[in-house]
C-alpha cells in the first residue's frame, strides 16, 4: 500500500492505493443486459485502466506503471504480469465467466492494448478484438472483461474529459516529463504516482458524468462510441413519424446512385502549397479554421440532399448545366480536356487519386495542375470550386 494524492478541482485529495494483492476489493451489484437474444450480466460499476510506457528511442517499448480504479478502491502495479494476477483475482473474487462481465474502460485503448494483448491472451487464449480500423481496437473481450476505449465513447482526450464532465476530479496535466526513460525497477517520485492516480479518478469521473449527462446509469446499456449516442436519438426521432420508414425507402438510392456517391466522396482539402516552398510566412498571413464532427450542423445549417434522388441523364448545355447546379443538389461524372490550373491558386482541389481516367497528367503533392484529359465524379459544390480554379478546353457532364 502507498499514501498518494489526486488532483481535484480545488486541490488534491490525499489517497490510499493498494497492489493486486493486498486492495479490498469492493462488493460489487450485477445487472442483467439483453443483446442479440442473450442475457449477460454487467457489474453496475465499472473500472478505468491506465498504463504508463517508456522506450528506448529505437525499437522497444514497455509498461512500467499501472493504475485502475474501481468504486472508491486505487490498485496499482509495476508490471503487466500483475495487472494480470488482479484480473485472475478479480475473476475469482466475482465468479466472472462470458455470461458475467466487469467493464474496464482505458482511454486510447488501441495503445495501451498494443503492451497488453499479449499478456492479456496469456489470461485467456479466446481473446476476441473488435477493430474499426487498422491498430484501431474499439472492444476487447477477454474472460469476464469487456475492455472499452473511453476516447472512442467520448471523442475527447482525457484532459478536456475530465475539464468538460468530472465533477471533482482532474487530469494532471504536465506533472511529470516523458522524456525521461523509466523501467520497471525505477524508483517512482511521488509525482509519477500523483499523475498515474489523477488520470484514472479523471477518467472514471469524467466517464460517469459523460453518460449521466446523455441520459445513461448503466455503462453496459450505452453506445460504445460517441456516435452511438446519435444513433439513439435519431432512431428515438424517427419512432415518432409513422411514415418514417416510408419515407426512408422512397429515398433509398439505386446502386449506380451508391457508386457515383461515392467515388464523389472526399475528405478535407490539405496540402502543402508548392507556391511557398523555400520560404517562410509568418504573422498575420497565416490563418486556420477547422471543425470537429460538424456534419449534424451541417446538415441542419446549410443546404442538405432530402428527397427522392432522380437520374437526369447528360447535360447538353452550359445554360442547362447552370439552372441545375443552382437549383439542385447534384452528382455527376465531370470530364475534362487540357485542364489547367489558373495563376496564383495555391492549393489546386483536383485529386489525382479520385480521377476515374487521367492522361498526361503534371501532379503536385497528388493534386493535379495539369492534365490532357481527365474524368471524376463531382458534386455541384466540387465543380464551383473546379470552375474557380481551373480552365478547360473542353468539358463534358454526364449521369447527372
Amino acid at each position: 500500500m502507498i499514501e498518494s494524492e489526486v488532483k481535484t478541482r480545488e486541490g488534491v485529495e490525499r489517497i490510499r492505493a493498494y497492489t493486486w494483492e493486498e486492495a479490498p476489493l469492493p462488493l460489487l451489484k450485477f445487472s442483467d443486459l439483453q443483446r442479440n437474444h442473450k442475457i449477460i450480466k454487467y457489474a453496475t460499476t465499472y473500472a478505468t485502466l491506465d498504463t504508463e510506457t517508456s522506450n528506448d528511442g529505437a525499437s522497444y517499448g514497455w509498461v512500467y506503471q499501472w493504475a485502475l480504479k474501481i468504486g472508491r478502491i486505487y490498485i496499482y502495479g509495476r508490471k503487466p504480469s500483475e495487472l494480470i494476477d488482479l484480473l485472475i483475482r478479480m475473476a475469482e473474487r466475482y465468479q466472472l465467466s462470458e455470461k458475467k462481465r466487469i467493464i474496464i474502460y482505458i482511454h486510447n485503448a488501441s495503445y495501451d492494448l498494443q503492451y497488453l494483448k499479449h499478456y492479456l491472451k496469456q489470461y485467456d487464449a479466446t481473446l476476441k478484438l473488435f477493430a474499426v480500423d487498422t491498430h484501431t481496437i474499439l472492444i476487447c473481450d477477454v474472460l469476464g472483461f469487456r475492455i472499452l476505449c473511453s476516447y472512442k465513447l467520448t471523442n475527447l482526450s482525457l484532459d478536456a474529459l475530465s475539464k468538460n464532465y468530472a465533477k471533482k476530479y482532474v487530469k494532471a496535466s504536465g506533472a511529470i516529463d516523458y522524456s525521461v526513460r523509466r523501467y520497471q525497477d525505477t524508483e517512482l517520485t511521488k509525482n509519477d504516482w500523483y499523475y498515474m492516480f489523477s488520470d484514472v479518478a479523471s477518467q472514471y469521473d469524467g466517464i460517469g458524468e459523460y453518460l449521466r449527462s446523455n441520459g445513461y446509469s448503466f455503462a453496459a446499456s450505452a453506445p460504445i462510441t460517441s456516435t452511438g449516442f446519435v444513433r439513439n436519438d435519431c432512431r428515438k426521432a424517427s419512432r415518432k413519424v409513422k411514415t418514417w420508414r416510408e419515407d426512408f425507402q422512397k429515398m433509398a438510392l439505386t446502386t449506380h446512385q451508391y457508386n457515383l456517391c461515392r467515388q464523389a466522396f472526399m475528405g478535407g482539402l490539405t496540402i502543402a502549397s508548392y507556391c511557398y516552398a523555400g520560404s517562410t510566412v509568418r504573422g498575420k498571413e497565416i490563418g486556420h479554421v477547422d471543425f470537429t464532427s460538424s456534419y449534424p450542423a451541417r446538415q441542419c445549417l446549410d443546404y442538405f440532399p432530402m428527397g427522392v434522388p432522380e437520374d437526369y441523364g447528360d447535360v447538353d448545355s452550359a445554360e442547362e448545366l447552370e439552372e441545375l447546379i443552382e437549383t439542385k443538389c447534384c452528382v455527376f461524372v465531370l470530364r475534362l480536356e487540357k485542364v489547367q490550373i489558373r495563376a496564383g491558386v495555391t492549393a489546386p482541389y483536383i485529386p489525382f487519386s479520385k480521377c476515374i481516367t487521367s492522361e498526361g497528367v503534371i501532379k503536385v503533392n497528388g493534386k493535379i495542375v495539369y492534365a490532357d484529359a481527365l474524368e471524376m465524379a463531382v458534386t455541384e459544390i466540387d465543380y464551383k470550386i473546379i470552375r474557380r480554379q481551373y480552365t478547360a478546353d473542353e468539358k463534358k457532364v454526364s449521369g447527372m
